[in-house]
């Protein structure tokens, strides 16, 4: 009895202090069993093993608790927890929480949670993954760009020989001069040129200042300009200022509306997702419903693509169809110019002027992603145009794109415009249709006497492709101007590529002029083209063309047979035969400093020219002038040890050497972005050390920057250090330059990489010397003979 009752009142102690059950929000729980088993378990999620391995406990009446904290880590947040207190220990009553249910495997020790998809967080993923913006290298320097040619042709007469005649050589090139700074770049570009008769001529085309801020996106250009067009305007030169935005300043943006693709799994998961078969992003998920937003498009139509595959083994696929126009933009997403100064007229002419002031202004902005809307505005002092439009999908794969615009001149005459753009893509066949409507007192910025806004013009378009092999193509242009002369051109198109290397192309046209009751005009031309592409950077064509005029027919044969370059230096060449007794030879040698051609052409059987022609850029950067290849928009140049002989591999694989003075320019680089330089490991002497094989680096536009390639060739020598006129003794403490180095039998040394001017100090027993030796120009393992240590 006595036995009992001492049971009892431990039990009653035990559980008072273990177990006063508590609830967060909850009522409390009493247990009424006393036995308390502690386990150490891995926890299985709806039957999927996890990594987690947590402290579980088992008390009868309650069943399994967890720690709070250890709950928290399962994700588990649409459900409440019933909670316990052991102690100071939060703990979760498993088997008494509502919505899941508990399964404990004693052999393995793992403790299976099984729960629905909707009691776990979700999880949100974006399709835009955020990159770090590239470390651009701003420097000083400069370059310019040149393309100059001199033609010479003789005319041999029709009659007799006599009668030939050898024409002065005509000259052109254009020059690209640009000088930029961490702060900007000033660009100026000038054509030179002399005809047959030896009258030279000089004209500016475009000299501007240039400053980009490509975090923000936006571009400052100060000098000559093109204005925006926007959707319903005119590209007009002006010298002035424009501010706006330039999405390619920011490759990490995507302007694009995304689409937002859903799904679900019990366990954890990776989910690939693909936008028209291609892998646009992977990622490892947790059990739950799950949802990657914004995956960036691209325009047309397509479809996205998720692939769930969970840690079970189960696979689903999921598909959701988008359209995108290249007019849209995402939600929240702003476009926009301002543009100011005086307009310019005959541009590239002998009386190229600037006329009148003009300003401009145009804004895009994302509404949502399915509505995008755009402002316009120009002014001049005679005359001043505003308009609105917006850009909406419907239906899945259509976009409707109106626009309304209204104008007033100088002399109070008001105008107005409207346009209406369709737009459809499907899988195989895709539509786009525009129609403009104007009055007759409608003007806009660049309108003249010689081009006036037409008073109505359709624009359409279409074509259907047969899987990637054939494609046909239909357009159709028509205008009506304002003394009611129409102009229409209609074409149709054909491509087909029976294989790999052979692609079939035709085109008809039509183009017809006149009057809405009188045709004055018609030509049509019809062509057809087959093009081959073969191994070894060959390549061929033939091509037929007839023509049909009101007053003559004409028709043109061509075939032509070459070799291609693939960006690394080399020849080319290209051979073409027409009719007529047409024939033309060309070759061009592409360098590291350029490329020069060279052509001959025969033109029927009365006259002949020749032409020689070079293109290539010169480079001022990093304290050197290197000749190179055309600067395209930014440029990169890499030096190194010209003693080392270093080589960089270009895309394609094709390695080339930096030259003797261990300078190469990347000419075709892409601004902002980081460009990928691969140092040429194989090439290497045994001798020479590379810090990283790989190297990337990004430059504003406009400019260029300065690689310093981490590649050094050591100079092993030797030498036989001695003191007091004996050899050090073996084992002797030496150092060089700071770096241990080891002494041989009769006091040979050897040094790996000595230096221009090498300290040297050793020690050996009470004593101690030092010495230093100079070097300059040595052969690979040099042996400098005795230096005195002292």
């Amino acid at each position: 009895m006595m036995l009992r009752r001492g049971i009892s009142i431990a039990a009653l102690t035990l559980v008072a202090s273990l177990l006063p059950v508590i609830a967060l929000a909850q009522p409390i729980l009493r247990p009424v069993a006393m036995p308390i088993q502690d386990y150490v378990a891995q926890i299985r999620i709806n039957g999927a093993l996890t990594s987690l391995t947590v402290p579980v406990v088992r008390v009868d009446g309650l069943g399994w608790l967890m720690d709070l904290e250890d709950f928290t880590r399962l994700k588990l947040v649409n459900l409440k927890p019933v909670m316990a207190q052991r102690g100071e220990q939060a703990l979760v009553s498993l088997d008494r929480t509502r919505g899941i249910a508990i399964l404990f495997n004693e052999r393995s020790l793992e403790l299976d949670i099984t729960a629905g998809v909707s009691q776990f967080e979700r999880s949100v993923v974006q399709g835009t993954s955020a990159t770090v913006a590239p470390t651009l290298l701003k420097a000083w320097g400069g370059y310019v760009n040149y393309d100059a040619s001199i033609a010479r042709v003789r005319d041999e007469g029709l009659d007799s020989p006599s009668e030939s005649t050898n024409l002065l050589p005509s000259a052109a090139g254009t020059i690209e001069a640009v000088v930029f700074s961490p702060h900007g770049s000033f660009v100026h570009q000038e054509l030179f040129s002399r005809d047959l008769n030896g009258n030279n001529t000089r004209t500016r085309l475009d000299s501007f200042f240039q400053r980009d801020f490509p975090e923000r996106g936006l571009r400052l250009r100060i000098g000559d300009n093109v204005s925006s067009s926007g959707s319903w305007g005119r590209a007009v030169r002006f010298g002035g200022v424009k501010l706006g935005s330039d999405f390619s300043l920011r490759p990490d943006l995507v302007t694009l509306p995304g689409v937002n693709i859903s799904s679900a799994s019990a366990v954890p998961s990776t989910v690939d997702v693909f936008v028209n078969g291609n892998l646009q992003g992977r990622y490892n998920l947790p059990a739950g419903q799950f949802s990657v937003d914004r995956v960036p498009l691209i325009t047309g139509s397509g479809t996205v693509r998720m692939v769930v595959r969970n840690v079970l083994g189960a696979e689903q696929t999921i598909e959701v169809p988008f359209f995108r126009t290249a007019s849209q933009l995402g939600k929240g997403i702003s476009d926009f110019s301002v543009e100011a100064g005086v307009l310019r007229e005959r541009y590239a002419t002998f009386n190229d002027a600037y006329t009148e002031r003009v300003a401009i202004a145009n804004w895009r902005y994302g509404v949502s992603d399915e509505l995008t809307g755009e402002l316009r505005a120009e002014y001049s002092k005679r005359l001043q145009v505003a308009g609105a439009g917006v850009t909406f999908p419907f239906w899945g794969t259509h976009s409707l794109s109106p626009a309304v615009v209204a104008s007033r001149s100088f002399n109070g005459e008001r105008g107005w415009s409207a346009l209406l753009g369709y737009s459809f893509s499907g899988q195989a066949m895709r539509f786009a249709a525009r129609l403009e409507r104007s009055s007759v007192n409608f003007h806009q910025l660049g309108d003249d006497q010689t081009r006036l806004s037409p008073t109505q013009r359709l624009v359409l378009s279409g074509g259907y492709r047969i899987a990637h092999d054939v494609d046909f193509g239909l357009a159709h242009t028509s205008i009506r101007e304002r003394d009611n002369t129409n102009q229409s051109i209609t074409s149709l198109n054909l491509s087909l590529k029976p294989t790999r290397e052979i692609v079939v192309s035709g085109a008809l046209s039509r183009v017809v002029i006149g009057t809405v009751t009188n045709l004055q005009a018609t030509s049509t031309q019809a062509s057809i083209q087959v093009y081959w592409s073969g191994e070894k950077l060959l390549y061929g064509s033939v091509t037929a063309q007839q023509t049909r005029e009101v007053s003559r027919n004409s028709h043109y044969e061509v075939a032509r047979i070459g070799s291609r370059l693939d960006g690394s230096a080399g020849l080319a060449w290209e051979l073409e035969a027409a009719a007529n007794a047409r024939f033309r030879a060309k070759a061009n040698y592409l360098g590291y400093a350029g490329q020069v051609a060279v052509e001959h052409q025969q033109l029927g059987s009365n006259n002949s020219s020749q032409r020689l022609s070079a293109t290539g850029a010169i480079v001022v950067a990093g304290g050197s002038l290197v000749p190179a290849r055309t600067i395209e928009d930014a440029f990169i140049l890499v030096q190194a040890d010209p003693d080392t002989k270093a080589s960089i591999i270009r895309p394609g694989g094709r390695t080339e050497s930096l030259d003797s003075n261990g300078n190469i320019v990347l000419s075709r680089v892409q601004p902002y972005r980081d460009n990928t330089i691969r140092v040429s490991a194989e090439k290497l002497d045994l001798d020479v050390t590379l810090e990283k094989s790989t190297l990337k680096a990004a430059v504003p536009a406009r400019a260029g920057g300065v690689v310093q390639l981490g590649v050094k060739r050591s100079k092993p020598v030797t030498f036989t250090l001695i003191f007091a006129g004996k050899p050090i003794a073996l084992g002797a403490n030496l150092t060089v330059n700071g770096q241990k180095v080891l002494v041989g039998e009769q006091g040979l040394v050897y040094l790996p990489d000595a230096q221009p001017r090498n300290e040297i100090k050793a020690q050996f027993g009470s004593q101690q010397c030092t010495a230093i030796l100079t070097t300059t120009k040595l052969e690979a393992m040099a042996d400098l003979g005795v230096v005195t240590c002292q």
